[in-house]
């Protein structure tokens, strides 16, 4: 059983970094590319009060991680399908995992923080 226990850890480890590595790539390609004004002045916000820690499936919910996260930066209602809207072009699906979700939104912030005095 040990056997089996250190190679799970290591696959565990491998898929999260993984996500994180595909996460801050998405999140700095959204941001430069995609992102409003509006989506990443409110990513920041959101990011700065600790609403991610919010996230990550602790309470049940009808909506994915990426509709919920979605609905707040446009402060809105949530709905199914909304993170289409503002994460055109990614995989809502990925905003599940904690590891992608957290790089893809530092990544985004990130970029914001390096432009928005020039704005």
């Amino acid at each position: 059983m040990e056997k089996v226990i250190e190679r799970l850890k290591a696959s565990k480890g491998k898929f999260a970094r993984h996500q994180s590595t595909d996460g801050r790539r998405d999140g700095k390609a959204w941001a430069e590319n995609v992102a409003s004004y509006r989506d990443l002045v409110r990513l920041a916000e959101l990011l700065a009060n600790g609403y991610l820690g919010t996230l990550g499936g602790a309470l049940p919910s009808a909506y994915s991680e990426a509709d919920i996260l979605a609905a707040a930066i446009r402060d809105t209602e949530a709905r199914r399908g909304i993170s289409r809207d503002v994460f055109t072009g990614y995989d809502a699906d990925k905003f599940d995992e904690p590891e992608y979700l957290g790089a893809f939104c530092d990544a985004a912030v990130d970029v914001w923080d390096a432009v928005k005095d020039k704005v």
